[in-house]
């Protein structure tokens, strides 16, 4: 449980990474250098910290309350 909550939240950085800053999947091969500064930025730099910080737990409680949810339904169903 704890891994899939972290992958969650990890995709909730991803989402902010691509929604917010413009960046693509490809680009960690095609510009890695100024990916991995904008990473560092947005996780450290007071200035933008409480927007990235923020957003990615917005999104990553959202992923892992549905998952937690879903699987809740799922035992459910199975006992029924």
């Amino acid at each position: 449980i704890y891994l899939i909550i972290l992958v969650a939240f990890l995709s909730g950085f991803g989402i902010y990474l691509g929604r917010y800053l413009r960046w693509n999947s490809w680009e960690i091969f095609t510009d890695p250098v100024t990916l991995l500064y904008d990473i560092k930025i947005s996780l450290f730099d007071a200035k933008y910290r409480f927007k990235s910080w923020g957003i990615t737990c917005l999104f990553g409680g959202l992923l892992s309350f549905s998952w937690l949810y879903y699987k809740s339904l799922i035992t459910t169903n199975k006992s029924v």
